[in-house]
């Protein structure tokens, strides 16, 4: 969840004098070590895209680490879409909270459309409140794509 990561785990990091990090960031260095593997799979591909989100990406500069824990997932085709890390579009949230959901759902359905474009099945999110914007937006504009949690695509595989 990248919300709480932010607003809490940085925070404390800080004043405990720890170092914070996103579990992508965590399991992405246990891959390259070689500390950690996903078993093979035996399904069919889904092809997915990743959804980089305001905080995590603009705000923590975390882009490379979900994008490699997702291509070690079995099973995964992943596809990127063409506005990505620090140019990547809004899911439009923000404008949910500023009470103009008409608009947050044009704005999610265009970052929706633009996964579907490069042929994306699921589109994978880590902060929960895009996750919950790529939902509305989905429905209010029949998309037929799916919005999966990172953390639960991975555990799922």
């Amino acid at each position: 969840m990248a919300g709480p990561f932010l607003r809490i785990g940085q925070k404390w990091a800080e004043r405990l004098g720890i170092e914070s990090k996103h579990y992508s960031e965590v399991l992405a260095e246990k891959l390259q070590r070689k500390e950690f593997s996903f078993p093979e799979g035996d399904g069919e591909i889904e092809t997915v895209t990743w959804h980089d989100s305001c905080h995590m990406g603009r705000v923590s500069h975390v882009y490379e680490e979900p994008r490699q824990l997702i291509q070690a997932l079995p099973n995964v085709r992943f596809v990127e879409m063409p506005y990505n890390r620090d140019e990547a579009h809004c899911c439009g949230s923000v404008l949910t909270l500023i009470k103009d959901p008409p608009v947050a759902a044009e704005v999610g359905k265009d970052r929706l459309e633009e996964g579907i474009e490069v042929g994306a099945q699921k589109v994978l999110a880590a902060c929960p409140c895009c996750e919950f914007q790529f939902r509305v937006s989905r429905d209010k504009k029949e998309l037929d794509v799916e919005i999966v949690d990172l953390a639960r695509f991975a555990a799922e595989k």
